[in-house]
């Protein structure tokens, strides 16, 4: 059904299907697809419960946004984005097994999704001392640690009635070196 594939379209409103491309499956594209070039991606048909993550540069670098929506599709004409991704990401949005660790606002940084653990460094996607939010699902806990290997100044938060999204804040905002995961 074309409801459960994403849409992607050089054009907007969406065109012919020769400038469209549509797919199902969670990938990593270092260069935009031929069907709708670098540079040319105006309009993204994104299904219910995934995401897709462009880049300005190919190979998943420069500026980052991510857009989707866990209990809704989302038709995203990119507006001041238009015409500015040159590689993406389409992925799932986390699972009730899932934690998701943002960097600056989840719009602008690296993302990362974590299962329980323990964790004595940061994971790449996000960077030491750049953990800005957290999403956790319901039953769900996180332990953060300004230090690595589970050391310095601690933080806790967990989600038990329904789940929730965690602001590092004041305190903790590119603080956190470390984490564990674990259900409540």
């Amino acid at each position: 059904k074309r409801s459960e594939l994403f849409q992607l379209c050089a054009h907007y409103p969406c065109g012919a299907d020769t400038n469209n491309f549509y797919t199902t499956d969670a990938a990593d594209w270092g260069y935009m697809p031929p069907q709708v070039g670098n540079d040319s991606l105006s309009f993204v048909y994104i299904p219910l419960g995934w995401t897709i993550q462009y880049f300005e540069h190919a190979d998943f670098e420069g500026i980052t946004r991510v857009f989707g929506s866990f209990d809704s599709a989302v038709s995203l004409w990119m507006g001041e984005h238009n015409d500015v991704a040159s590689s993406v990401k389409f992925r799932r949005f986390p699972t009730s097994e899932q934690v998701m660790l943002c960097q600056n606002d989840c719009d602008t940084g690296g993302i990362y999704y974590a299962r329980t653990g323990n964790w004595p460094s940061m994971p790449a996607e996000i960077g030491n001392d750049q953990l800005s939010w957290v999403y956790l699902p319901e039953g769900y806990a996180i332990t953060i640690y300004a230090d690595g290997n589970f050391g310095g100044d601690v933080g806790y938060g967990e989600a038990t009635d329904g789940s929730m999204w965690l602001e590092m804040g004041e305190f903790y905002d590119n603080v956190v070196s470390s984490f564990i995961i674990t259900l409540v």
